[in-house]
């Protein structure tokens, strides 16, 4: 005896289980055809007992009534205490109803009828990219719902949603029979799902035709000026809607949430419709419209930067597809004879971002080709005439580095980082280039060739990179306003030598290098009042550098020397809420210890003296004992 599929699979729904065709496997379906059963009953059952459940957010019950049987996805939000009857409006497929919220059209309550498998597309993988709009709406408060006649093979979302019908509209299922305006009843207690006719109407209706796609573009018709202009609308339409969503998109991105999710899922319908769009042969005549060539760099931009919100948002397909999307508008450009240099330099950023996306995903082999890929469109804009393009040569280039180090590619990482660093010292010399960037990669780029040189073992290149470190970032205590991150940026490079000399087995270098650290942290603190954040890691690097002094104490007699300073000084205790104690450590510490700091760090010891903190945690203090004594 063969077994409907829902009859069975809905024990998994009920469970809570979101991946669809994987469930259907276990029972023995094929997910592709999804109404094949290939196994008995008893077969099924045993398998259904027998499957671990992932447990998400969302919950599937078998609903019946007189559309026939469907499953149906709850959340939690769900108000199931009552009957919900809503008016139905059909739409063809996804883009039909992302293009009638962007017009304004759904500011209601109501219950979408998707039909997507009026032309065979009987089935969708994630209702994700169906729903955004829905899920919108559902937000601004309006009471929505969704029926889709094709099969979902993984669900999540907020919005209630009724799917994988037994019979779908091309089979002679009644979902096919839905009108705009007929209102679609909801039953939570009794699991059904109407439509509000009666029997004898239901019975009449035959399959309702749906609207003739808004992205057909002119199929059909012979005049190839009529597909133009219906491509050209098509365009100028995506335009206008990136437009809309991008006015609100930097402070929805920032919040990450399911709003941020739905932005990009529209995002990436919009990115479907524009390389369908791109595609088709009308699109030929580009050659000498200013106006659809003006449209495309708009939107190319646009493009651009909400793939870089997917970047932040770690939804990498999406902001991959718009990638893509962006590069092929920019060919479709050069192809039509308006590519400028500026437009090379779009595309070497464009697949910078690409590779950047990739490597999000831990793909370091697309990355790497990626990177290649961008600087190749760099080189090609002749960037060496600019050189306020090498910087973007250098950070590529030290991108490049990082994933060819996650290849374990190590020397031809190095050879990158090399070329990275020769752009950008010479870029030092050109006076209109805000330097701090500079100096920023540069101690990135030394970061990552000392970490290559402990790989490899090289300890002299490893104290090369890690003294051109500290050179730089000395030079820039000296030559800048003194400011908090100057003073980070000197701490870090300390800390970078004080890894080298260690890789040198040079232990009492490397523990000045440590104190020196620590000391130009102390005097980072001293600039501006210190944040919790900042003081949790000023301790923690004390409780470091302890650390080190005792598993370096036994190399030899200046080592144990200084190690033994260092303990006397600032002590074994960490020092959790006696921070003006630890301080007064490291000052008597610089003060017996000279020797220990180098000139730079005395320096900035005068230009920002550490008792002037000290005597602000003072005040702090007694300001605090003061209140506790009136408080008794």
């Amino acid at each position: 005896m063969m077994a409907h599929w829902l009859a069975d699979i809905t024990k998994l729904f009920t469970a809570k289980s979101h991946n669809l065709a994987d469930l259907a496997r276990v029972v023995g379906y094929d997910p592709e055809t999804f109404y094949q059963g290939t196994l008995s009953e008893s077969e099924i059952r045993r398998r259904v007992l027998n499957t671990p459940i992932v447990v998400q957010e969302m919950q599937f019950e078998e609903f019946s009534g007189n559309l026939g049987l469907a499953i149906v996805g709850i959340t939690s939000a769900t108000n199931l205490r009552h009957p919900k009857s809503l008016s139905a409006i059909v739409f063809e497929n996804e883009f039909e109803l992302q293009e009638a919220y962007f017009q304004g059209k759904l500011d209601r309550d109501f219950a979408a009828v998707l039909r997507l498998s009026d032309y065979g597309q009987a089935k969708r993988e994630k209702i994700g990219l169906l729903l955004p709009v829905m899920e919108l709406l559902q937000a601004e408060g309006f009471d929505v719902a969704v029926l889709i006649d094709a099969i979902v093979t993984e669900a999540a979302t907020s919005v209630p949603t009724a799917f994988n019908f037994a019979e779908n509209a091309s089979m002679g299922g009644r979902i096919g029979t839905i009108k705009d305006g007929d209102k679609i009843m909801f039953d939570w207690g009794s699991r059904r799902l109407d439509v509000v006719v009666t029997p004898v109407e239901l019975e009449k209706r035959q399959l309702e035709p749906v609207a003739t796609s808004p992205y057909a573009f002119g199929v059909g018709q012979s005049a190839s000026e009529t597909k133009y202009a219906s491509l050209k609308q098509t365009i100028a339409r995506q335009g206008q809607y990136l437009a809309t969503l991008g006015v609100r998109f930097p402070e929805i991105r920032r919040k990450r949430n399911k709003i941020s999710a739905s932005y990009m899922n529209i995002f990436y319908n919009i990115c479907l419709i524009l390389n369908k769009a791109l595609e088709t042969e009308a699109f030929a005549p580009l050659h000498g419209d200013l106006d659809l060539a003006q449209a495309l760099f708009e939107i190319q931009s646009q493009t651009f930067e909400f793939s870089k919100g997917g970047l932040s948002l770690r939804m990498y397909d999406t902001a991959i597809h718009g990638a893509e999307t962006c590069l092929k508008i920019s060919q479709k450009l050069r192809d039509a004879d308006y590519s400028t240099k500026e437009g090379l330099i779009f595309r070497a950023k464009t697949f910078q971002l690409l590779g950047l996306i990739y490597a999000g995903r831990e793909d370091s082999r697309s990355s790497i080709h990626a990177f290649k890929d961008a600087i190749s469109e760099l080189r090609e804009s002749n960037y060496e005439r600019d050189r306020g393009n090498q910087d973007l040569l250098a950070e590529i280039k030290r991108n490049l580095a990082k994933q060819l180090i996650a290849e374990r590619r190590y020397e031809n990482a190095y050879g990158e980082l090399g070329e990275a660093e020769e752009a950008l010292r010479d870029l030092r010399e050109v006076a209109d280039h805000p330097p701090r960037d500079i100096v920023r990669s540069l101690l990135r780029i030394h970061e990552d060739q000392v970490f290559i040189d402990r790989i490899l073992d090289r300890p002299d290149e490893a104290l090369f990179h890690a003294n051109s470190a500290v050179a730089l970032c000395e030079s820039e205590t000296r030559s800048e306003p003194l400011d908090r991150w100057s003073l980070d940026a000197l701490a870090r490079a300390y800390r970078l030598s004080a890894e080298a000399h260690e890789l040198a087995r040079e232990m009492s270098s490397s523990l000045k290098d440590l104190v020196a650290s620590l000391s130009v942290e102390a005097s980072a603190l001293s600039v501006m009042s210190p944040s919790q954040r900042r003081l949790d890691r000023f301790q923690s690097s004390v409780r470091r550098l302890l650390n080190s002094a005792t598993r370096y104490k036994g190399v030899d007699h200046r080592t144990r020397k200084i190690a033994e300073a260092i303990e006397t000084k600032l002590g074994r205790e960490s020092y959790e809420n006696d921070f003006p104690g630890l301080m007064d450590g490291l000052l008597s510490l610089e003060a017996e210890e000279k020797s220990v700091l180098p000139d730079a760090v005395m320096h900035l010891r005068r230009r920002t003296p550490l008792e002037d903190l000290i005597w602000r945690e003072e005040q702090r203090h007694l300001s605090s004992a003061d209140i506790d004594t009136s408080a008794e």
